[in-house]
């Protein structure tokens, strides 16, 4: 979190929880071609993050997640916010 398209993050140095596949491909990030609502999302976040707005990018992630399982995640979502710098 965010995507690894959003940021310039080595892939297993980002930010990240472990979730179901099924709901992972449902998140405003996952898939989408050029122009698509979820290209638009990780266009935001990566502005976001050359803005030096790291916490807002990680946090749209944390509303998108939060609004669509409510509870599911908590648990891991505060484990991702414990190993922010």
């Amino acid at each position: 979190m965010p995507s690894k398209q959003a940021s310039n993050w080595p892939e297993n140095d980002g930010h990240a929880i472990q979730m179901d596949p099924r709901d992972h491909r449902k998140t405003a990030s996952h898939s989408g071609g050029v122009g698509s609502e979820q290209a638009k999302y990780r266009e935001k976040q990566k502005q976001l993050i050359e803005d030096n707005k790291f916490e807002e990018a990680f946090l749209m992630d944390v509303d998108d997640v939060t609004g669509k399982w409510p509870g599911k995640y908590d648990d891991a979502i505060l484990e991702a916010i414990d190993e922010l710098p």
